[in-house]
């Protein structure tokens, strides 16, 4: 509000002397800033590689939860009838509470991507797994068992306990890195997922 105040009154103040050696304009209040989430290029779905025998990727949701630099990362993996991750969806298994991601800091360090090794900005991130349990849904669920094109996969996903890892988060060209630091302090993936656009 003080930065309105003072161009008003050096406008009223040149009014009062007959103009300010011109014609008067009326000048627009700038725009309050825009605060953008420091894990906001994160935002989106993404899947993960193919497992299972090629039957199987995760699909990760990552999106802001509060103002305090927080993202949820709800997860699900999705089994596929074909092999290679193609046919049908056999069945989905869900958590039932979603993981989070706190943003600390952002620093530059060595990385080993898709690309090469290379110096980039890395967003630190304490990344929590959440204590919860999975539950197995879809047309071609029997039992803890989903139908594939060779006969049955069965899942054996245990309960999750709840774990706090400090690991570094990178995106590059559509692929999102899950990072951790080895001993010289270069990242190293340990997962990678691919935006669902791609």
């Amino acid at each position: 509000m003080k930065k309105l105040i003072i161009p008003i009154v050096i406008a009223m103040s040149l009014a009062a002397c007959g103009g300010g050696g011109g014609s008067s304009t009326s000048s627009t209040p700038s725009a309050p800033p825009v605060v953008v989430h420091p894990l906001e290029k994160y935002d989106g779905q993404y899947f993960g590689e193919c497992t299972d025998g090629g039957h199987s990727r995760n699909l990760m949701v990552m999106q802001a939860y509060s103002t305090d630099s927080t993202y949820l990362a709800t997860g699900k993996v999705i089994y596929y009838t074909g092999k290679g991750c193609t046919g049908t969806v056999s069945g989905q298994l869900v958590w039932s509470v979603p993981d989070s991601a706190k943003w600390k800091s952002t620093s530059t360090h060595n990385v080993v991507v898709a690309t090469g090794q290379k110096t980039v900005p890395v967003d630190i991130v304490d990344f929590t797994l959440t204590a919860s349990n999975y539950k197995l849904t879809g047309p071609g669920v029997v039992g803890n068992c989903v139908i594939i094109d060779t006969g049955k996969l069965c899942v054996s996903a245990p309960t999750k306990d709840t774990t706090t890892s400090n690991v570094g988060f990178y995106k590059e060209n559509g692929v999102f890195y899950i990072m951790l630091a080895n001993s010289t302090g270069t990242y190293i993936p340990v997962e990678l997922f691919v935006d669902y656009k791609n």
